[in-house]
This record gives structure tokens, sequence and C-alpha cells, in this order.
């Protein structure tokens, strides 16, 4: 009751008295493959990450901002025993990567490579059960439509942040069809530029992020690759072509990067600040993005990219006592007896 008293009262107290400065953060993970839990269910012991870990540390950051927006980048329903099971073997019910995710207020996800993989019978369950967005602009149908959602839209005291979400285009590589029957994969440059106009031009969009899944290292003309495949990892060139982005975070390579730390000079004078958080909730992705307020309209001054490591962070005891249930569950049935060698 006071918690909410004190709330409205800073809201009364900012219109009567409107800021000059204000930061926005945003964090974000990527590459999650399943790691709700700090626990490694193949060498059956605890780990030092984990979704549970990351839920602390948004918590810290939510206490000291009070705009913190909390974003997802893919591949989250595969790559655990946690997740095959829930996929394939206990199919009805809440999904345990939507309840984590949900009762960690995301904001939105991108669809992810793996994410396909699982089947449209998984990933369409997921969807309907996720309490946000789940972004793919370049996901099409054959009525070049997206298939799934391509952007959200966020109002931050009056700051309008898109967040455009994007799915590498390797995956016909990868995958076989059946598994996203109706979906052509749209290389992913041709797609960001035509988005990015759009979000500019008819949403009035003040701050544009990309969400990409896929990585800053290329693949196209390395030996082997076919060339009627796009690039697998187009977020650097994206960034030096299209550099109307504000942030891309980026994914899919399960390694960390941040551009404004690059030794490559080029890389740290891009206009977007790029940034990849590796993976299984072994790191947090933050930036904070500080605006002035000049003759009453907000100007973005100010980019900060962080990657914080989540060891050493405690578990979060609501979100672990959440995913008990779940956690036990899985432990049961990958220790069942399966048979008996002679």
């Amino acid at each position: 009751m006071i918690q909410r008293f004190l709330k409205q009262l800073k809201i009364v107290f900012r219109k009567v008295f409107p800021r000059r400065r204000l930061t926005i953060v945003l964090a974000y993970t990527t590459d999650v493959h399943g790691a709700l839990q700090a626990y490694d269910y193949v060498l059956d012991r605890p780990t030092s990450w984990g979704l549970t870990r990351v839920a602390t540390r948004v918590s810290q950051l939510r206490r000291r901002y009070d705009h913190v927006l909390l974003l997802d980048n893919g591949d989250i329903i595969q790559g655990s025993p946690l997740t095959y099971y829930y996929n394939f073997v206990r199919k009805r019910g809440g999904h345990p990567v939507a309840r984590a995710m949900n009762a960690l207020r995301y904001e939105v996800s991108c669809v992810g490579n793996h994410d396909i993989e699982q089947g449209p019978s998984v990933y369409q369950r997921l969807r309907r059960q996720l309490a946000f967005p789940w972004l793919s602009a370049n996901a099409m149908t054959r009525r070049k439509k997206s298939f799934f959602q391509p952007y959200t839209i966020r109002e931050v005291e009056g700051i309008r942040i898109a967040i455009l979400g994007l799915t590498t285009p390797a995956i016909p590589l990868w995958l076989n069809p059946e598994l996203y029957p109706g979906i052509h994969w749209q290389e992913m440059k041709q797609a960001a530029s035509g988005w990015l106009r759009f979000l500019k031009e008819n949403k009035q969009a003040d701050v544009v992020v990309g969400l990409f899944h896929a990585g800053v290292h290329p693949s196209a003309g390395k030996p082997g690759w076919p060339p009627e495949i796009p690039e697998e990892n187009p977020c650097l060139q994206i960034a030096q072509e299209l550099p109307d982005f504000d942030v891309i975070l980026a994914g899919h390579e399960h390694r960390v990067y941040n551009s404004q730390l690059s030794r490559n000079p080029a890389e740290r004078a891009l206009k977007p600040a790029v940034l990849m958080a590796g993976s299984h909730a072994r790191h947090l992705g933050v930036v904070y993005l500080t605006f002035q307020r000049v003759e009453g309209k907000w100007h973005l001054r100010e980019k900060k990219a962080r990657i914080e490591s989540m060891r050493g962070i405690p578990e979060e005891p609501g979100l672990k006592k959440l995913l008990e249930p779940y956690h036990h569950q899985v432990l049961r049935y990958v220790n069942s007896k399966i048979g008996q060698a002679q």
C-alpha cells in the first residue's frame, strides 16, 4: 500500500516538476537454452549461471532505475533436459520457460533458430503462453506477411522505443522445411532496412533497437558455405550500413562481444552500440540510454553498454520457488531407470 502511494506521488511530482535527464535501461539475455535453474542436469550439480541468477540482477536494476526493459534474444526452448521434457514428454499445462519469463516480466523476445527446430506444435504452444510478443520480422509467409509479430513499441515518458526482431536466415541450411511450414526466411539486411525506415517514418520511433538472433562474425564466403544461403551473422554489417539503429542486440554465436570495447577502431566508432551476451544465462547484456530534455523534447545523449557475468550473483528466491516443481520433475525423469545391462 505504501509502495503504491509513493509510486503515485512520484508520478504527480514528475508531472509538476519534469526532469531534465532520464536513463532507460535495456537488459537482455540471449541463447538461454532452458537454463532456468542454476543447475546442470547432465552433470547433476549446481551451476554459477541460470535465469534465477539473472532475476536477482534484474531486480537490482529495477530498484535503482525507474525504467528497465527486459528483453530476450531467442533460443529459449531447446538445449536442456528440462526443455526436452516439457516440449515432448509432458505437453499439457504451463511450460516452465513461459512461466519463468512471464514472472520476470520480459517485454519481448526474438525467435531463434533452435526455437523453430522444436517444430510448430511446440513453438506455437509456447507462443500462446508467453505474456509478451515473440518477434521475427523476416519470417515471411507466402503472402509476404510476417508469420510472427515483427516489432513492438514501448513508450517511456514520451520516448517511443521500437524493438525490431530478426532471425538468422540460414535456417534452411540446418532444418527440414517441415519444421517451419509456409515460412520463408528473408535476408536480414534487406528486412532491417525496410523496417527501420517504416519505424522511423510511420511509427515516429525515437529509438530503434535491433533484437537480432544472429551473430557478429560472418559465415558467408567461408569454405563450404552454400552461395544460395543468406549471411548467417550480419549484425556488424547492418550496424555499419544502417547507422540509424541506436542499439543492436546480437546472439546465436554463444560468444561475448561489446562494440564499445572492441580492439577494432572501426567497430568502436559504430553509431549503434552492438552487444552479444553469450549464452545459457551466464551473462546479462545491459545498455544505459541517457536522454536530456531540450525545449520540451527528449534527445539521446549517451549510450553505455556492458556485459555482466552472473557468477557470484545469488539466485532470486521467488523465481527459484516457482521453478522447483518443474526442476524436481525433470530430476526424476533424467534419473529414472530405463534398462539393465547384462
